[in-house]
């Protein structure tokens, strides 16, 4: 006789609200409320403990009263794992992915995107250019997303924001300085005037602070700033982001993006305003990327290529999913001898909008000069079943499929 199964840890169980839970019977702090907006019926219980903005042990002991009192019930990750958005088009690895990198996004920023703390421009830009192609809504061009359409959109503007925000220099010397200075505000002390203790605060807490960075934590409570200071500053930050709202509607980006900068520099913790910087900063972005272009177009015409090529890799850290800039990207790449880069551009080409002719003839001719000859059949035969008319395609595959026969005779 088999012995039972041992029972599952209920930090591998899945948390889901309660379908018969009324709302307007339970009472929460606000930072109850902040845990419970993450309960999701997909994230597991022990990812709660790290990312539900109160001490793990916090939450622990309100999702078991919640569980109790029947606002909540949970599911093994079995069950979890099985269900499949049955709208979507994308696959269930994808659909995990997504969910599994949304968990993440109140993380700081740095471990949003992946890199070191002290990164420099160039490792912030390599990572967002990675993970803007694999998340940008854009890369599931004409594939129903269902509901992990609005997923991916928060996850691309909170990677976006993350971006424009460690790559300003100064909005993430502010960010990073006010890690050492927290408002009075959000010290919570007792009536004999000593700093409240950890579990009677409910004050969000980083996840796992490693020992030195605990150290560091205790250390920066010491620096706390006046009230009265505080609020000057808030209110010298509001103005700036009025300033900020004033300069967008008039659609002067560069002018919103210096304004709202100082916003961020007058209260840094302000969450909101690093959410206007990025908005605001994607829009000057936009522009600088259709100027780019103008620019890229008129140098073809006067022959100068490895600028224009330039300008085209810039433009693509905007618009990174754009497949008519990568297209162009390829094409000059190609006629340069640079076909490394070439095959990048044609292969993300084809797969932001895969049913353009042109961008498979470009990738099968990129594919072609490199050796790789099944491979560009491959990809000529695309463009050909796209456009049967296209006399160039046509006779490329003729000449190929001309020489695999000679060879293999």
């Amino acid at each position: 006789m088999e012995s039972p199964a041992p029972p599952m840890a209920i930090e591998d169980q899945t948390p889901k609200l309660s379908p018969d839970w009324d709302a307007a019977c339970t009472r929460m702090t606000p930072s109850e409320g902040f845990l419970l907006s993450r309960i999701d019926g997909i994230t597991p219980w022990g990812q709660l403990l790290q990312i539900g903005g109160l001490p793990p042990a916090e939450v622990d002991r309100c999702l078991k009263r919640w569980l109790a009192e029947g606002v909540l019930t949970v599911e093994s990750p079995g069950a979890a794992t099985r269900r499949v958005d049955r709208g979507s088009d994308i696959t269930r690895d994808e659909q995990q992915r997504i969910e599994q990198f949304e968990g993440r996004l109140e993380r700081p920023y740095h471990e949003i995107l992946g890199v070191e703390p002290d990164a420099d421009t160039r490792m912030i830009k390599r990572a967002y250019f990675a993970l803007s192609k694999e998340f940008h809504p854009d890369r599931h061009f004409r594939r129903s997303l269902g509901s992990y359409h609005g997923r991916l959109e928060r996850i691309f503007r909170k990677i976006v924001e993350a971006y424009e925000l460690l790559s300003d220099p100064t909005t993430r010397s502010e960010i990073a300085q006010s890690l050492g200075a927290v408002p009075a505000a959000t010290v919570p002390v007792t009536a004999n005037g000593a700093q409240a203790s950890p579990d009677s605060t409910r004050q969000p807490a980083a996840p796992q602070l490693s020992p030195k960075r605990a150290a560091l934590e205790r250390m920066r409570r010491h620096f706390r700033i006046p009230e009265k200071v505080l609020l000057e500053r808030k209110f010298k930050a509001k103005q700036f982001s009025q300033a900020a709202r004033i300069s967008s509607r008039r659609e002067s980006w560069l002018e919103a993006a210096a304004s709202i900068r100082l916003a961020i520099a007058f209260d840094p913790w302000n969450d909101e305003y690093k959410r206007e910087f990025a908005a605001v900063q994607a829009q000057a972005h936009q522009l600088r990327a259709q100027d780019l272009l103008r620019e890229a177009d008129a140098s073809l015409d006067g022959r100068a290529q490895h600028q224009a090529l330039q300008m085209y890799e810039e433009a693509l850290s905007y618009r990174p999913c754009d497949p008519e800039i990568n297209a162009k990207a390829a094409r000059l790449a190609l006629e340069l001898g640079e076909h490394d880069a070439a095959r990048e551009y044609a292969e993300s080409a084809c797969e932001f909008d895969p049913e353009v002719a042109e961008t498979h003839a470009i990738l099968g001719k990129v594919l072609s000069r490199m050796g790789l000859r099944d491979r560009a059949i491959a990809a000529l035969e695309r463009a050909k079943a796209l456009d049967p008319d296209d006399r160039d395609v046509n006779a490329q595959l003729a000449s190929m499929n001309r020489n695999r026969r000679g060879k293999k005779a």
